[in-house]
């Protein structure tokens, strides 16, 4: 069993965001007992192989945020015991000022990454770099903390992928597989999977986990995607996992490019792939863009695929793409309306065409005139 200390990070947050919660009008009142159930259950849904933390644990937690973040714990009583909570909703060990070395830490680390920015896929550190450092007092400048936080403004993940990024990478990279609880599309079902991640990807619409999973009773593979805010619960130790042989084989009759996967569509969804889909070749795409909406396209490509060798017509420009033309991309194309007008291929303008017409015809007239 791993140490404690080992989450101890997980637990000053969890304490941290109970702690504000009790600051709302409605929120709870968190009594020692109360609160330690809520962070075991908390711990318990991150690693379901997590010790439960005794109360001397916690109440040490409690100490230590005080003392290493500067927030102040208050401890209020109600017929003779005693709750826990913030004075505001603005504390949070995520605006505390940081000590003089941690200061000097901290920044001779930032400066260090200042070095990796031209890497490929780093241009997501800028903006956290940005956030990180004006957060905590590192720009030169009166504003810091709650009050730099409100002058910025980017994409938020959601709270449960954040949860779930770590055990997913640290699966991915060891290989190591999965038995995971997910909701799909966030409704009302749950299913479980035996899974081993073999590829993240960050889209504008949420973190993905992609990878290969195990069907026991069908004795077979299958691709599966899988949103990480659908994610409720993991575990690393209770898999049903075949030999390496019969996964050996998996992987030389089934296994997926998963990066060249997502460079032929616009974007990507959660669900158990079929073969068909995953095989799906590129078409080539022609596209009429109205000239206005063209300029946005020479600046930032529609797609990794965009030929900027394009042919002006008819007050616009004509792109050509290659890619899958799935629902994603209909999505993408019918958000700019009349803009935007796909030429060919022909089976894909009249998908087009009868997708139009399945809106429009949603907004006829519900009364007579």
């Amino acid at each position: 069993m791993a140490s404690p200390e080992r989450h101890t990070q997980w637990r000053y947050i969890i304490i941290d965001d109970c702690l504000t919660a009790a600051t709302l009008p409605d929120g709870p009142r968190w009594f020692k007992e109360e609160l330690l159930e809520e962070l075991n259950r908390q711990l318990k849904e991150i690693h379901g192989q997590i010790k439960p933390m005794a109360m001397r644990t916690m109440e040490k937690d409690l100490v230590d945020l005080e003392a290493r973040f500067g927030v102040q714990v208050v401890r209020s009583r109600d017929k003779g015991r005693v709750h826990y909570h913030y004075s505001s909703e603005s504390v949070s060990i995520h605006h505390g000022q940081l000590h003089i070395t941690e200061r000097r830490q901290l920044k001779q680390v930032l400066d260090a990454l200042i070095r990796l920015r031209g890497l490929s896929d780093w241009n997501w550190w800028t903006w956290t770099e940005i956030m990180i450092r004006g957060q905590l007092g590192l720009f030169p400048g009166p504003l810091r903390g709650a009050e730099a936080q409100r002058r910025l403004s980017g994409w938020e993940m959601d709270r449960g992928a954040q949860r779930w990024m770590l055990p997913i990478a640290e699966a991915l990279y060891a290989q190591r597989p999965l038995r995971l609880t997910y909701a799909p599309g966030l409704g009302d079902r749950t299913e479980r999977a035996s899974m081993v991640p073999e590829f993240m990807a960050v889209q504008s619409h949420g973190v993905f986990a992609l990878g290969r999973g195990w069907d026991s009773d069908a004795q077979d593979w299958f691709q599966l995607i899988i949103d990480l805010n659908e994610l409720s619960a993991l575990d690393d130790v209770v898999v049903e996992w075949p030999g390496s042989a019969d996964e050996q084989g998996a992987n030389d009759h089934t296994s997926i490019m998963w990066r060249q996967y997502l460079a032929n569509r616009m974007d990507i969804r959660s669900g158990v792939l079929n073969l068909g889909d995953a095989r799906a070749e590129p078409e080539l795409i022609r596209v009429w863009v109205a000239e206005a909406l063209a300029t946005r396209f020479f600046k930032s490509p529609m797609h990794g695929s965009q030929d900027m060798r394009v042919e002006e017509a008819a007050s616009g420009v004509i792109f050509s793409l290659s890619l899958v033309p799935d629902e994603a991309f209909r999505r993408f194309a019918l958000q700019w309306g009349k803009e935007f007008q796909v030429l060919e291929p022909a089976h894909l303008r009249i998908a087009m065409r009868e997708e139009s017409k399945a809106v429009a015809d949603m907004y006829a007239p519900m009364f007579g005139p």
